[in-house]
């Protein structure tokens, strides 16, 4: 397992549950928000620091944890209800979900408001972690 392994196996889930719901801004790709205003989402996953959960074996397992960020963006003034759908779909997909080798915690959905570029976000941020045997 790798960390390209394991944010490729992240990218196809969202990809497979997400489908067309919105456009996603993925990481450093070139993304312009929809105009006129609609829905739309930005991908990140931020890797943690890696430990050793196992010791005194010819092999041991090293834990490495991340945190997915899906931020959700609308335009202001249309209220929260759209936004905040969309927001449990996507904490539904990655909450408690185990891929072959990905295995995601509880998901939280925390409303920002105001981004302060015209947008109305809300974000939601699933802990994961994934083991190498090594």
């Amino acid at each position: 397992m790798s960390y390209d392994s394991a944010s490729s196996e992240i990218r196809a889930r969202l990809k497979a549950q997400w489908a067309a719901r919105t456009p996603i801004a993925w990481p450093n790709l070139s993304f312009k928000p929809p105009n006129p205003a609609a829905p739309w989402m930005r991908f990140m996953i931020k890797e943690g620091e890696a430990q050793r959960i196992s010791i005194g074996s010819s092999t041991n397992d090293y834990r490495h944890p991340g945190i997915i960020t899906l931020q959700l963006f609308d335009a202001l003034g249309g209220g929260d209800g759209p936004l905040t759908r969309l927001a449990d779909q996507a904490a539904g997909f990655f909450q408690s979900w185990s891929g072959v080798n990905v295995v995601c915690q509880t998901a939280t959905v925390n409303t920002i408001g105001d981004d302060g570029e015209g947008w109305y976000q809300i974000n939601v941020t699933i802990p994961y972690y994934w083991d190498d045997l090594k």
